[in-house]
């Protein structure tokens, strides 16, 4: 409802602050008297083109304000179309029309001339001799047909709430990007890597013992060449440790019997001959189960390429890897769930458009 116009220097007023009451008002006077300037003084308030001449004559602005008491249950629309505050159910609108430009302001923010001709259509119907605004705008058409029969309302009630469901769903569907061929495509992308990694079935730590055991294969000639050089240094050459170590102990332990103070080299040089016995032992144990077998050092060379390859393109770890698996995881499943829902919905807005 219109409750108040407050003009400033506009063509022949001054300036003049109008209150309008509930119900009918009436403004009535003789040609010239300027009640066209009243009403050419709201509609440049509500964003029609205005011209530098409808300034009062000797000033630098001129100034049209109006103010609107709104319905509570038509707060929410007028803030759908930008209005930031309006709880108290006030608005004001101000237009300030200079040489130059023009400057229009709805409850303090700052609009243009075509938001505010849209928000117009919100708080008035201006009825001429040969125009109306509600009828002449094509989007209040759909309106006034739904208004002519209440038997629609809840069927209308219906369909706006699902279409709000549709729409939320739309949006969600449509921020994963692309059209449904391009997340058809994707979503297939996302099954090949998820099927990769999964079949792939690695293990945690299993980079680690991949390599290592591959490492050793790949050096079997130079382990086996040293173990066997060692071997025959510890104990099988002519003069090897452990026979040396045995003939050192022999003469310390024969010398310590003329001197006492010689006793701890004895234990000294039996601790040495026993760790050369225990290390050539260990070697022999090693060497007698160090084999080559070409089909398992392939197999170690495939399983670590494939490794790597999962690595370069995936994460530099298994346990990146698996990051990774699990985010694509749920994306497919966030993906499926929508394209499901949003199939639904459309079924949904068929069957209620058809019921209509």
């Amino acid at each position: 409802m219109l409750v108040n116009l407050h003009v400033k220097n506009l063509a022949l007023i001054e300036e003049e602050n109008i209150d309008f009451d509930e119900g009918l008002n009436i403004l009535s006077g003789e040609t010239g008297a300027g009640k066209s300037i009243i009403l050419g003084s709201i509609n440049a308030a509500l964003g029609s083109k205005t011209s530098p001449d409808f300034i009062r004559s000797g000033c630098e602005y001129g100034l049209s304000e109006i103010t609107f008491a709104i319905p509570e249950d038509k707060i929410e629309r007028i803030k759908e179309l930008g209005v930031i505050s309006c709880d108290d159910g006030e608005l004001v609108i101000s237009r300030k029309i200079m040489s130059n430009r023009s400057q229009i302001k709805v409850n303090g923010q700052s609009f243009t001339s075509a938001q505010t001709r849209v928000l117009a259509h919100e708080l008035i119907d201006i009825h001429g001799q040969h125009d109306n605004q509600l009828l002449m705008d094509e989007s209040n058409h759909l309106s006034v047909i739904d208004a002519y029969d209440n038997s629609i309302i809840p069927l209308l009630d219906s369909y706006k709430d699902c279409y709000k469901e549709y729409a939320i769903c739309r949006k969600a569907y449509e921020s994963l990007s692309g059209d449904d061929e391009s997340r058809i495509k994707e979503m297939a992308f996302l099954q090949y890597e998820i099927n990769e990694l999964e079949s792939a079935a690695l293990k945690p730590g299993e980079d680690e013992r991949v390599e290592s055991d591959y490492r050793r294969m790949s050096n079997f000639q130079k382990i086996a060449g040293n173990l066997s050089e060692i071997s025959m240094l510890l104990s099988e050459s002519d003069n090897n440790l452990s026979d040396m170590a045995g003939a050192a102990l022999k003469n310390m332990i024969a010398a310590s019997e003329y001197d006492e103070s010689l006793k701890d080299n004895c234990d000294i040089l039996s601790d040495i001959e026993n760790l050369i016995s225990d290390v050539a032992h260990n070697l022999s144990s090693y060497m007698d189960d160090f084999t080559f077998d070409q089909s398992e050092f392939n197999a170690l060379e495939e399983r670590l390429d494939l490794i790597n390859s999962l690595k370069m393109k995936y994460g530099n770890s298994i346990e990146d890897i698996y990051l990774f698996l699990m985010i694509k995881n749920r994306s497919y499943l966030n993906m499926k769930i929508m394209m499901k829902l949003l199939l639904q919905e459309k079924l949904n807005m068929t069957k209620l458009i058809k019921s209509l």
